[in-house]
C-alpha cells in the first residue's frame, strides 16, 4: 500500500542518535527510503539496518569527499534524493571552550561549514531533478543570544542566514529549504548542555515547562519536508515550547 513518501529518498545527517534517529524512523514510517548518515558506525536499533527503509551510511560532514561520495552513493543506489535533513552538529564541552579560537573554529566547521558541504551536494542532485526539500537544524541559539554559547550561537545564527539565502536562490528550481530551531530537547547532546548549565536553567525559560522529546522535533522536520508544507520555504521554525515567543 502506498504511503505519503513511498518511492521517495531521504538523507538524514546525525542520523544515528537523538533527533536524527527519530527523524529517520518517522520518514521511514511514511514509506521513504532513509539513509541515516553519521560518523558513528552503528544505528541504535540494528533491526532497522537490514530493513527496506533505513540504511546506514558512514558520513563525516567535516570532509568534503565524505559528503560528496555519500550523496553519490545514495543516487547510485536509488536514482534520486527527495529530502535532506542536515542535522549533524556539535556542542563544545565547556563554556570556556566557547571563547577558545581553535574550539570556536571546530564548532563552525561542523555546525556551519558541514551544513554548507551537505547543501552544496544535495542541491547538485536536486537541481538536476527539479525538485527537493531540505531542512537544516539550527537552534533557539540561532534566534536569540544564550549566555555561555558564543561559538554555538554564532554557528546556529549562521545556519539560519544560510538557509534563507539558499531558499531564495533555489526556489525557482522547485526546491524548498527551511530550518528548525529546537529548544531544550531530550537528546545525548543536550544532556551535555545541562551538565554545563544545570537542568533548571535549561527549561526555566520554556513556557510549556518541559523539554521536548526528540520525536517532537523530528515531527517538525518531517512536516517541513512533506507536501503539507509545499508553500513553505525560507523559514526558521521554532520548536521550543514558547521560549522565543516573549
Amino acid at each position: 500500500m502506498d504511503t505519503p513518501m513511498s518511492g521517495r529518498v531521504a538523507l538524514i545527517t546525525g542520523g544515528a542518535s537523538g533527533i536524527g534517529w527519530e527523524a529517520a524512523k518517522a520518514f521511514a514510517a511514511l514509506g521513504a527510503t532513509v539513509y541515516a548518515a553519521d560518523i558513528a558506525d552503528a544505528l541504535p536499533e540494528s533491526e532497522y539496518v537490514a530493513g527496506a527503509h533505513i540504511r546506514q551510511l558512514h558520513l563525516d560532514v567535516r570532509e568534503e569527499r565524505s559528503v560528496s561520495e555519500g550523496i553519490d552513493t545514495i543516487v547510485r543506489e536509488t536514482g534520486r534524493l527527495d529530502y535532506a535533513f542536515n542535522n549533524a552538529g556539535m556542542l563544545l564541552g565547556s563554556m570556556a571552550e566557547e571563547w577558545e579560537t581553535a574550539s570556536f573554529q571546530r564548532c563552525l566547521d561542523i555546525n556551519v561549514t558541514g551544513v554548507l558541504r551537505c547543501l552544496a551536494h544535495e542541491l547538485r542532485i536536486m537541481t538536476a531533478q527539479g525538485s527537493g526539500s531540505i531542512v537544516n537544524t539550527s537552534s533557539i541559539a540561532g534566534l536569540v543570544g544564550l549566555p555561555g554559547s558564543v561559538a554555538y550561537a554564532a554557528s546556529k545564527h549562521a545556519v539560519i542566514g544560510m538557509t534563507k539565502a539558499a531558499a531564495l536562490e533555489h526556489a525557482a528550481a522547485g526546491i524548498r529549504i527551511n530550518a528548525i530551531c529546537p529548544g531544550p530537547t531530550d537528546t545525548p547532546m543536550t544532556a551535555q548542555s545541562r551538565q554545563r548549565r544545570g537542568t533548571g536553567k535549561a527549561i526555566s525559560g520554556v513556557p510549556l515547562g518541559r523539554s521536548a522529546a526528540a520525536t517532537e522535533v523530528a515531527a517538525a522536520a518531517l512536516w517541513l519536508c512533506s507536501e503539507q508544507a509545499s508553500y513553505v520555504t525560507g523559514i526558521a521554525l521554532p520548536v521550543d515550547g514558547g521560549f522565543t515567543a516573549s
